[in-house]
């Protein structure tokens, strides 16, 4: 179970560092441009996480019939919130 673990934290990593050089460029929150507070001030202020996801299957996926989300990444997402008592919301597909 271990492995397991650290095999979807490597993968999430590496897949993370393909595309973090062109995330600025794809999205520019408002929020960001409006106060000079930190990510983890507005966590910690609002108690939640907004994440950003594109589907591949498995390790992101929706049900094409409920629009219910399912994958390796969104169950270690869902699991984090629980663990640390923060709500996740999945913002938007990118």
């Amino acid at each position: 179970m271990k492995f397991l673990y650290i095999a979807v934290a490597s993968i999430a990593l590496i897949s993370f560092n393909s595309i973090s050089p062109v995330i600025p460029q794809i999205i520019t929150p408002a929020w960001s441009q409006e106060s000079d507070h930190s990510v983890y001030d507005r966590v910690q202020k609002t108690n939640t996480i907004r994440c950003g996801y594109s589907t591949w299957d498995p390790l992101f996926y929706i049900d094409p019939k409920t629009g219910e989300k399912h994958g390796i990444f969104h169950d270690l997402m869902e699991e984090a919130g629980k663990r640390l008592d923060i709500k996740i919301v999945w913002a938007e597909e990118i």
